[in-house]
């Protein structure tokens, strides 16, 4: 649904979806059924990451640099030297491009007091400005930075220095989960695609039940 909406905002403020590209997303998840362990709605992240990936059971995830600390806690030699990231190829949407996008976001309560209105920015000033703040983001906390003033050259991890070469070279599609209704994306479209997974339901009963569940949220 990234192509139908171009960013969170139109997202958000979207009355319906419309799926329009409904095969290429049935062809993608066709896809990754046809090649994964089996069965495919048993699998969660731990097994994904930990029991299957981090082992060498597996070539292939679909997950994001936010993997590397549970990579490096295993074994750090292949968190280091054998874990790359590239694009997924829906053919004919974007097929290049890398998607990226932050899940959560700082910020400051108008409700609470100026004072600690105050310490909030103070903070936030510190974390991004400061060298040790700096660090804490690349060396500690393994991000992507998102401001200038930064050593990228302290990316020491290779799923964050793929994340940052892409966003450097404007190949990244957004993320616009986090503007769907509230709970939708897990209880509706997650559930109904493990329905279809499980032989449970059609697609074309999935898309159509997502559509109106879409639209009975945003009345």
């Amino acid at each position: 649904m990234v192509p139908e909406f171009g960013d969170v905002k139109n997202a958000f403020n979207a009355k319906a979806v419309e799926f329009k590209y409904s095969k290429e997303f049935k062809d993608y998840v066709d896809l990754q059924n046809k090649y994964s362990v089996q069965p495919t709605v048993s699998l969660d992240y731990s097994m994904q990451v930990e029991q299957l990936f981090a082992m060498d059971k597996v070539a292939m995830i679909q997950q994001g640099n936010w993997i590397y600390p549970a990579l490096e806690d295993i074994d750090e030699d292949f968190a280091q030297n054998k874990v790359g990231m590239i694009p997924i190829p829906v053919e004919g949407i974007e097929e290049n491009n890398l998607p990226v996008g932050v899940p959560y976001y700082w910020g400051v309560n108008a409700n609470k007091e100026k004072e600690v209105q105050d310490a909030a920015i103070k903070f936030l000033d510190w974390m991004y400005t400061s060298e040790q703040g700096k660090n804490i983001v690349i060396e500690k906390f393994k991000f992507a930075p998102a401001y200038s003033g930064f050593d990228t050259s302290k990316i020491s991890d290779p799923l964050t220095k793929t994340v940052y070469d892409y966003l450097s070279n404007d190949k990244t599609t957004n993320w616009v989960f986090m503007g769907y209704p509230t709970d939708w994306a897990m209880d509706q479209l997650g559930a109904q695609i493990q329905k279809y997974l499980a032989g449970e339901a059609s697609w074309d009963n999935i898309i159509n039940d997502c559509r109106t569940k879409w639209e009975n949220a945003r009345k």
